[in-house]
């Protein structure tokens, strides 16, 4: 079989420098930059829910044990959304690829969770790509002027 390639314009991160953990996309491409922004806003708005709901949890009148018990299960909860997103956004199985085992919802020392982290690590290759985007936009406009 012949094998026909192309430059599809694909980025290649390796995860915290782990050449096996490697996660691919091309930044340019409107489905997967628009399915980052939505990301961003769809786990900013359900963030707010959450934190309702553990508001909640540390204000009802519970023991310790149930207390952390709904915490830990919120987590959870939390974590699975993350990892769902995710998936969503760039194939099945990247939530495992990126975090592996770790809770996408532990608290890192800059006082982030690990998704909110990963968020903001990947949000520069976006905005490189509508930087230059943008640039050939004009580019164009201006050599195509009447």
């Amino acid at each position: 079989m012949k094998d026909l390639s192309f430059n599809t314009g694909m980025i290649e991160l390796a995860i915290q420098g782990d050449e096996n953990r490697v996660l691919r996309f091309n930044p340019s491409d409107e489905k997967i930059a628009d399915g980052f922004l939505n990301l961003v806003k769809t786990v900013n708005g359900r963030m707010k829910g959450f934190e309702e709901r553990e508001k909640k949890i540390a204000e009802d009148s519970l023991t310790d044990l149930e207390r952390a018990e709904n915490m830990v299960g919120l987590g959870l909860e939390i974590d699975k959304f993350f990892r769902s997103e995710l998936d969503g956004l760039f194939g099945e199985g990247t939530s495992s690829i990126v975090f592996e085992n770790l809770s996408t919802f532990a608290i890192t020392e800059n006082g982030q969770c690990v998704f909110a982290n990963f968020l903001a690590a990947l949000l520069p290759f976006f905005e490189k790509e509508t930087k230059v985007r943008s640039e050939k936009v004009a580019q164009i406009v201006r050599e195509n002027r009447p």
